[in-house]
């Protein structure tokens, strides 16, 4: 009897820590999109003489999206940032760099509090097969992130800023 409780004890241990453990893997070989604001549009912001569009207010300073972008909010994405290609050898750099953050599934928002707001300069969104399953708005000035994943929004989480801002202002540089 000992036997079969200590069993159960230890099944239902192992069964718990894989349910808390389970993450959101970026694959490098999924279609990844890259996204920087034009100077244009980033203008737009100073002038008071312009009205700007709510939509472009919201990605630049906002956590939102809440539920991942349609093919219909990317174009509207695509009129005010620029699409920058991504060669495979910075796709799997990008996938491992998210992929160290180990975005956890099971687990909603988190906030750290920090004095700076960012200014959401940009984006990656992350395809597989055709459909968006990942959105991520990124600010390199003070280093603050927004990831959307299925269900879930994270804000802030530990991606390595430095290996991040390096590999995209080059891909933005070329």
């Amino acid at each position: 009897m000992k036997i079969l409780i200590l069993l159960l004890t230890i099944l239902s241990i192992i069964s718990c820590k894989s349910i808390e453990d389970s993450t959101f893997v970026f694959k490098e070989n999924n279609e990844m999109n890259f996204y920087r604001v034009t100077e244009k549009s980033e203008n737009l912001i100073g002038q008071d003489s312009v009205e700007v569009p709510k939509f472009f207010e919201e990605l630049m300073f906002e956590n939102l999206p809440v539920n991942l972008p349609t093919e219909d909010e990317i174009k509207s994405i695509e009129k005010f940032y620029k699409k920058i290609d991504i060669n495979k050898k910075s796709k799997i750099k990008i996938a491992e760099i998210f992929n160290d953050t180990g975005f956890p599934i099971s687990k909603a928002t988190f906030e750290l509090g920090t004095i700076c707001a960012p200014v959401y300069r940009d984006i990656l969104i992350f395809k597989e097969e055709g459909k968006v399953n990942a959105f991520a708005k990124i600010c390199l000035s003070c280093y603050k992130n927004y990831v959307v994943i299925e269900e879930n929004q994270f804000i802030n989480t530990e991606i390595k800023y430095k290996e991040i801002h390096k590999l995209l202002d080059s891909l933005a540089s070329r």
